[in-house]
């Protein structure tokens, strides 16, 4: 998107990061530090990194040398002058943001940070730490845990950990997973040069895996797997890539008969390279957190078997990209090695399906706004907490008085069920969602995710089928809720549904097919585009000369006077909402006309059919949102039929599946609509009309509650959720239809 000069609030000046980290050498997680640092914008941050015991000359060079380094020269041991080193720096840097990463820093960095007052603490887990550890610093951590800002994970499995053994609440949990730079490991990389160097034959293949030769890579498990290979398989040679002390790995491929097939390079630099000559990539781990190494074999096609630890099967998917098997069993591991060597086309296939995996999920682009995101929304809200609109401030306070003169829990306990639909549209990282000109369709990703939370705990969540079937039996549980989306927003896939699986909140996704498919756009983005190119070419000038309504010719003046154009469009938009269907269009083709480019601006991408597949995968349901989003009660019936029998259609051929739930764009339809809707084999639609549904609301008229009005500056207030959730403002808002 083009960039919106709506005045973001967060610092004039990039935002002094200080990462935290141990040591700095080739692991895991120091190549991810530098992988972020180094893509960072330096207009927006300013990163440096702290290194308590070292920092290898190896490592620095993954390190942009324009970034500092600071390495602070701990002893060996609990070292107390780390703490006074550190408040030196953090005071003479004044960083914004503090990062700590894993245990060894967690505690040296708070106690420094909350010396010097640090605005914001971050911590990150990046691997599994034995069962004895864990519980022998257990006390330490849930205390430490509770004085950060917010903790770091890079697998689902550490987010868990967190969660469940360090009493984290969820919402203070972000589970970012590793990225992998694409571009560096090509499907089919040039691996002759090594092949030579290495001494292999072209019917030699190769089984890699690279890591540190410590305990718990396993790598004894490994090659007594591999011995058992190769004695079907003679043909293959194990290469294991590190560094450390491998006189014992030496000595047990001497033993077991397979030295001149086990191959032992060191620590090299030249992944990408190793990986183009393997043919199979194992991880034998018997703790892991999020491996880069699997990753970046997935990355260049190379199928993965992996002991089932930790976070690999976040990333192994059984029998598609790769096979996993039990930490520590060789027999296992070399039975799955043995099925792939036997089978090229078998490789072929699950290395092509751990590349898509990487492209969608894992790509280093992804990881690094993920982070960004984060820095800038811990960093804006706590400055918008300090700004916080009159409006809002009432409605706070409002909803703690109902809630403490305990007419909400009369409320509760006295009345009917009932069913609340909440609606949403886009989920964004804060800053993203300051800068979208429809506020009331936004929703900022740390409200959301405090929202899911607070209602799996509190409230009775359904799937808006069966919340359908229950009000129709008039069994309806206490405190029901549903989730719903409209209009199919990428953000949906890349930020909703991430936090619905997290917290196990059903919800429902109606979306419209022809804008998906690129035949049509969505009016509110089309308007905002356009009046971005007429004010970047002055296009005013000519539009002039053309007859248009009264109400399009005011907001063209007030664009030229300098109003931002953002503001206008979203001004249109309300007024083409309220003007009839033929006017409405005769103000579209005028600003069409005017920007023959279609707008400079891109509009906000949709999901694509292989995320809404994916969608579905993962349990939410699918609905239709007509073809192009018109307003049904203004079309004749050949085209508003056309426009939900097609959506239907398309949507039932693309996911082989009915299509029984549909949602009427901006809630607006005639009655016999709900007729076209029942001969369609839809069992439910939704409006926005505002309120709660009892037992016996008709199903094709559902009312919603627009999530939007809990959307405040304060951030996350769960007192506000309950209050609006129960409908004690809905007076207030009578006849109220969201944009």
């Amino acid at each position: 998107m083009c960039e919106n000069p709506l005045m973001l609030d967060a610092p004039r000046f990039p935002l002094r990061i200080i990462h935290v980290m141990n040591g700095l050498g080739i692991a895991g997680m120091e190549v991810g530090v530098a992988k972020l640092v180094n893509r960072q914008d330096p207009a927006r941050f300013a990163p440096l990194l702290c290194c308590l015991e070292f920092a290898s000359d190896d490592a620095r060079g993954l390190v942009d040398p324009k970034i500092p380094i600071v390495v602070l020269g701990k002893r060996t041991g609990i070292d107390p002058t780390i703490v006074s080193k550190l408040v030196r720096l953090f005071r003479r840097e004044r960083p914004h943001i503090v990062h700590s990463h894993n245990w060894a820093t967690f505690l040296y960095t708070v106690v420094a940070a909350k010396l010097t007052r640090v605005p914001v603490l971050i911590h990150g887990e990046h691997g599994y730490e034995d069962h004895r550890a864990v519980m022998r610093r257990l006390g330490a951590k849930q205390f430490l845990a509770r004085q950060v800002t917010r903790l770091t994970t890079v697998s689902s499995h550490l987010e868990r950990l967190l969660i469940e053994r360090w009493n984290v609440p969820p919402e203070r949990v972000t589970f970012i997973p590793n990225g992998i730079d694409l571009d560096r490991f090509p499907v089919n990389g040039d691996s002759q040069s090594l092949r030579r160097e290495f001494g292999l034959a072209p019917e030699h293949r190769v089984i890699t895996s690279i890591g540190r030769f410590v305990p718990v890579k396993d790598f004894p498990m490994l090659i007594r797997a591999f011995a058992s290979v190769f004695a079907q398989h003679p043909e293959s040679r194990l290469l294991l890539v590190g560094s450390g002390d491998r006189e014992d790995l030496v000595c047990l491929a001497d033993v077991l008969g397979v030295r001149d097939a086990v191959l032992f390079p060191g620590s090299r630099l030249d992944v990408p390279a190793l990986l183009a000559l393997t043919d199979i990539y194992v991880n034998s781990s018997r703790i892991e957190g999020m491996s880069n190494t699997i990753l970046e074999a997935m990355a260049a096609a190379r199928p993965v078997v992996a002991t089932d630890a930790g976070g690999n099967s976040e990333l192994v998917r059984e029998a598609e990209n790769g096979f996993l098997v039990p930490p520590g069993d060789d027999s296992a591991l070399a039975a799955r090695v043995q099925q792939l060597l036997e089978s090229s086309a078998m490789r072929s296939a699950m290395g092509r399906a751990g590349r898509r995996i990487v492209e969608r999920h894992h790509s280093i682009t992804r990881t690094v706004d993920a982070y960004n995101n984060m820095y800038l929304e811990s960093t804006i809200r706590r400055r918008l907490r300090g700004a916080q609109p009159a409006p809002q401030a009432v409605r706070r306070a409002a909803a703690r008085a109902l809630r403490y003169s305990g007419l909400t829990w009369i409320r509760g306990a006295t009345e009917r069920s009932s069913l609340t639909i909440l609606a949403y549209h886009r989920v964004l990282a804060l800053q993203e969602s300051l800068l979208y000109p429809f506020q009331s369709m936004v929703m900022p990703r740390d409200l959301f995710e405090q929202q899911m939370s607070h209602l799996r705990q509190h409230y009775t969540m359904l799937t808006l089928l069966e919340a359908v079937e229950r009000l129709r039996t008039r069994n309806l549980p206490p405190r029901s809720v549903c989730v719903t989306f409209d209009d199919g927003y990428r953000d949906n896939f890349d930020v909703a549904l991430p936090i619905l699986k997290k917290y196990g909140v059903p919800a429902t996704f109606f979306v419209v097919t022809g804008v998906m498919e690129g035949k049509s756009r969505l009016l509110w983005d089309e308007v905002v585009s356009r009046i971005r190119e007429i004010k970047d070419t002055r296009g005013w000038e000519e539009m002039h000369r053309e007859t248009m309504p009264s109400w399009l010719q005011e907001k063209l003046g007030l664009l030229e006077a300098g109003e931002p154009a953002e503001t206008i469009g979203e001004r249109l938009v309300r007024d083409m909402n309220r003007v009839p269907l033929r006017e409405r269009e005769e103000a579209l083709q005028i600003l069409r006309r005017a920007t023959p480019g279609g707008g400079k601006c891109s509009d906000p991408p949709l999901v694509s059919w292989d995320e809404l597949r994916e969608i579905r995968r993962a349990g939410m349901l699918v609905g239709a949102h007509t073809v192009s989003h018109p307003f049904l009660d203004e079309l004749d019936h050949p085209a508003a039929k056309q426009e939900i029998e097609g959506s239907i259609t398309t949507l039932a051929e693309r996911l082989d599946e009915p299509i029984t739930l549909f949602s009427y764009p901006r809630g607006r339809f005639k009655e016999e609509v709900k007729r076209w809707l029942q001969e369609a084999g839809v069992e439910a639609a939704v409006t926005t009309e505002l309120g709660r549904n009892s037992p016996g609301t008709d199903p094709y008229a559902l009312r919603r509650f627009d999530a939007g009005y809990c959307r405040i500056h304060a951030g996350p207030d769960t007192v506000l959720l309950d209050v609006e959730i129960q409908g004690w403002f809905q007076p207030l808002r009578e006849g109220y239809i969201p944009s």
